[in-house]
């Protein structure tokens, strides 16, 4: 990845809201805001890593910004069956929910790439694999591909 990456040096974040129903997942909205990006992840993830992670890639397809996050699709909720007892937690029938990044405003990035495990309760663990792409429009806001 790119020097920029490290030394953090954006001062702007695209905060980009999300909308999933199932396996589909759509960018809602994105608003430039003057605030500096959560720091990246500094070591990328290996073939079959498991997880979720997002990533903005430039106009060659290279990284330039890379972020391991917790799984915000949710697959499963917390039940409280009887005061108590142990909590369970029971998987969704069909997810679906907001969600928000952030990344960084730059104009280097061209695409934003998400990744996941496969959305399955039963598949925790199981390798991460492209699961939406965004590609920027040229006047900075982003499309779906």
């Amino acid at each position: 990845m790119k020097e920029q990456i490290i030394e953090g040096k954006w001062r702007r974040s695209l905060r980009l809201i999300f909308i999933y129903e199932g396996d589909k997942i759509r960018l809602e909205s994105q608003q430039s805001v003057t605030m500096i990006p959560p720091a990246p992840t500094t070591k990328r993830s290996q073939e079959k890593q498991s997880g979720f992670w997002y990533e903005l890639h430039d106009k060659d397809g290279q990284p330039v910004y890379y972020r391991v996050v917790q799984n915000p699709i949710r697959l499963d909720v917390e039940v409280f069956d009887v005061p108590g007892k142990e909590i369970i937690r029971q998987p969704v029938e069909y997810p679906r929910g907001t969600f928000e990044l952030l990344v960084p405003d730059t104009n280097e990035a061209r695409e934003l790439v998400l990744f996941s495990s496969p959305l399955e309760p039963k598949a925790t663990g199981e390798p991460a694999r492209e699961i939406a792409r965004f590609i920027l429009k040229a006047e900075g806001g982003i499309k779906e591909d």
